[in-house]
């Protein structure tokens, strides 16, 4: 590794070196950071007619599906996303256990260990308290398996507390080309 405090004074046309590299530095690091707002920007004009008006527009019309002059097809498709936050864990499991699916919480019990201590980490569950260890103890539901719920008891017709759950409904058009 080369110690820059130990390197020698530059000459002339090390100096110029550094200046033009240094500039160029500057110059592409502007044209990352213009690219990555345009694609910002791009994304989000993108989410707009994907999610709102092109399926806003089909819905209007009367239809789900639709094929262009092109030959592409077009589809409005439905889903639902749930993600729990940590805010959101405690009342999403208390709800989940209230109304009898408990069986979707999961407890994950977690240690963590310093060095030297391979052998308390094999130890039984049972032992941890005896031993003075702390064990954290995570609460959590598995978003595939919530999703799942969610979906099956609003085909119920069951109103389900979306927010609570930390969940969305969301729908989008998919164009899918030729093939």
């Amino acid at each position: 590794m080369i110690n820059y405090e130990e390197a020698s004074t530059p000459d002339a046309t090390q100096l110029e070196q550094i200046s033009v590299l240094a500039k160029k530095q500057q110059k592409l690091l502007q044209l990352v950071q213009q690219a990555e707002n345009a694609l910002a920007t791009a994304q989000a004009a993108l989410r707009q007619v994907q999610e709102i008006d092109l399926p806003d527009a089909m819905l209007a019309a009367g239809c789900k599906a639709f094929t262009l002059d092109s030959g592409d097809s077009i589809k409005v498709v439905e889903g639902i996303s749930a993600s729990l936050s940590a805010e959101k864990r405690v009342a999403a499991c208390a709800w989940l256990r209230d109304h009898g699916y408990g069986d979707l919480v999961s407890d994950d019990v977690t240690l963590s260990f310093g060095k030297g201590q391979e052998d308390k980490a094999r130890a039984l569950a049972v032992e941890l308290i005896g031993r003075g260890l702390i064990p954290r103890v995570v609460t959590n539901v598995n978003t595939g398996t919530l999703k799942a719920l969610i979906r099956e008891k609003m085909e119920e017709g069951v109103d389900m507390p979306l927010d609570t759950l930390g969940a969305y409904l969301w729908r989008k058009a998919e164009i899918k080309g030729r093939r």
